[in-house]
């Protein structure tokens, strides 16, 4: 009988993973293999997925209930809710790939249940992936845009959406982006260099990575 249970709730797994945006082009096969090293979290309300500042040892897929994502002040202990998680989004799996502490707290607003991936399963599936062209190129502009702070409150689905709306921009030394005058038409983001501010010929302020223009 829980075996049965559990082959219910693993093919259930198989199907959100397989819904989300970032694993689009996972071949079927891969997909069963990792719903078989999946684990089934519950959560009680108010518990934490992770916290704050953790490293990151899994990413998860809500399967029912609620969750909010909570960006904690570390000085006045201050919270401030970014956004919530429902049925089929996933959270954590950019971390895995940056390797750096949790940016924000994840907690149940409810009773929950989430499907847990953890680093090993995330390695292999990167590793079954390998020929797959433009798999981890896609992982990692989602962790490139991740890391601008304009955008680190959107959801992974959203950054997905995001990276295929928006395009990157290689700009040489001494060319203008935009120009005084004309028409504003994009949002810019900077990911690495320097741009200088220019108003009526006098430079007013440079800008770097993290900072962004066009809004």
């Amino acid at each position: 009988l829980r075996f049965r249970l559990e082959t219910r709730w693993r093919v259930e797994a198989a199907e959100l993973i397989d819904g989300l945006p970032i694993f689009e082009d996972v071949p079927v096969d891969v997909l069963n293999e990792l719903a078989g090293r999946v684990r089934l979290r519950t959560l009680a309300l108010n518990q934490p997925v992770f916290r704050q500042g953790d490293r990151p040892t899994a990413f998860y897929v809500v399967r029912s209930g609620l969750l909010e994502v909570i960006e904690e002040d570390p000085e006045t202990g201050e919270e401030r809710q970014i956004r919530t998680l429902g049925r089929g989004e996933s959270f954590g799996e950019l971390g895995l790939l940056m390797d750096a502490p949790r940016a924000a707290t994840i907690r149940a607003v409810e009773e929950a249940e989430v499907f847990e991936v953890d680093q090993g399963t995330f390695d292999h599936l990167l590793a079954d992936m390998i020929h797959v062209p433009d798999f981890e190129p896609t992982l990692q502009q989602l962790v490139e845009l991740r890391q601008q702070p304009c955008f680190a409150h959107l959801g992974n689905d959203q950054l997905v959406e995001l990276r295929g709306r928006g395009e990157w921009l290689v700009i040489g030394a001494g060319q203008a982006v935009v120009r005084q005058g004309e028409e504003g038409d994009s949002f810019y983001a900077i990911s690495s260099g320097q741009f200088d501010i220019v108003v009526d010929g006098e430079r007013k302020q440079t800008i770097g990575p993290g900072s962004y223009f066009g809004e």
